[in-house]
């Protein structure tokens, strides 16, 4: 009974942490209303008054390729906090992964790079330097400092490169929008023994061909790691959101791009917070 009490009350904090995430990022994105000095967001909000649902009458996922009647997608619905207005997300009824809102998926990938710039420009990600070292120390083949580590999709504000260089690995970063120092914005032909990311999984736009993009950088045997909490449908108030992968629709990416998941774990946090982390091998043939 006692523990039964206990999981009720940290799925109980789990839910209000959530929430009063999205309350204060609400809160922040108001006060950039409010003020005149946040032109990011009135370009987004320019942006996205034209942009209309299309109307479908069948659909295709991009994962496992089945295609359908949209009626026979389950719908979910969310309201924006970054100017989109009302989402609208699909769960395929064959591989079970929730995509969506169409409206980005199909938006020029010039506009989508605008878009990211717009936020950018009044939005700083949280820092989740814990989460990610917390998830590392959790591998066994993270004990060998002998092996070359590239965090893809690092972000500016990344704390864990230097951390991680002070303890001894060679890692490096590489992030499309920045370079300096031990971040990159090119990797030509460099090959990594580990690549790792964080709440990256989930903005994707091409799943399938982006993936297949980073393992171009990974030695055969290499680790790819992907850690978010967005495993789960959680977070749905963003329209960056793109993709909630499952087991199902990560088998179906696994067998196309010759990776095999070896590792699955959710880790939960004092404070309530939770990320997943899913650890897939590249085949050696």
């Amino acid at each position: 009974m006692k523990s039964f009490l206990n999981k009720i009350k940290k799925k109980v904090k789990s839910i209000i942490y959530l929430a009063s995430k999205q309350i204060k990022r609400q809160i922040n994105i108001w006060k950039s209303i409010i003020y005149p000095d946040s032109p990011g967001i009135k370009r987004q909000i320019n942006r996205w008054k034209y942009i209309k649902q299309p109307n479908l009458q069948n659909l295709t996922c991009t994962i496992c390729g089945n295609n359908d009647k949209i009626t026979n997608f389950k719908l979910f619905e969310a309201n924006d906090i970054f100017n989109a207005g009302k989402l609208i997300r699909y769960e395929c009824p064959s591989c079970k992964i929730i995509f969506g809102d169409l409206r980005f998926l199909q938006m020029p990938i010039s506009e989508i790079n605008k878009d990211y710039e717009d936020l950018y420009s009044y939005y700083n990600e949280g820092d989740t330097t814990n989460r990610i070292l917390t998830v590392l120390e959790n591998l066994d083949f993270f004990k060998d400092k002998s092996l070359k580590y590239l965090d893809y999709a690092c972000g500016r504000w990344n704390k864990v490169i230097p951390k991680l260089r002070n303890r001894g690995y060679d890692i490096i970063g590489y992030d499309k929008y920045v370079s300096g120092g031990y971040i990159l914005n090119n990797l030509g032909d460099l090959k990594f023994d580990v690549i790792y990311n964080s709440d990256f999984i989930e903005h994707l736009i091409n799943p399938i061909e982006d993936i297949r993009h980073i393992t171009k950088n990974l030695k055969p045997g290499g680790y790819l790691i992907f850690i978010t909490p967005c495993f789960e449908y959680c977070i749905d108030f963003s329209h960056y959101h793109t993709f909630y992968f499952n087991d199902t629709s990560l088998a179906h990416i696994g067998y196309k791009l010759n990776l095999k998941m070896t590792f699955s774990k959710k880790f939960t946090f004092p404070d309530g917070q939770f990320t997943i982390s899913k650890v897939f091998q590249l085949n050696e043939t």
